[in-house]
């Protein structure tokens, strides 16, 4: 992978595209086997947009933050109701 793509690479593995000829999604495939941050909040949640990785960090990180997920659902009901 030259250095270019792999500074392009986003956090999930997808590549942004070199030129305007070249296809969004063409770069490293996704991992599900690393969590990302936006799929861990999806399971805080309750949603299923999540894999295995993802809600085992989030586990993980509700050990160490029990109230987590009442702050998580507070945040998303504060950006319902701003966004209104």
């Amino acid at each position: 992978m030259s250095r270019v793509r792999a500074a392009r690479a986003g956090w999930q593995g997808v590549g942004m595209p070199l030129d305007e000829d070249e296809p969004l999604g063409t770069g490293v495939p996704l991992d599900t086997n690393v969590p990302h941050i936006a799929r861990v909040y999806d399971y805080w949640l309750g949603g299923k947009d999540n894999f295995a990785a993802d809600r085992e960090l989030g586990e993980r990180t509700l050990e160490a933050y029990p109230n987590l997920v009442f702050s998580v659902r507070a945040n998303r009901a504060f950006l319902a109701r701003a966004a209104a």
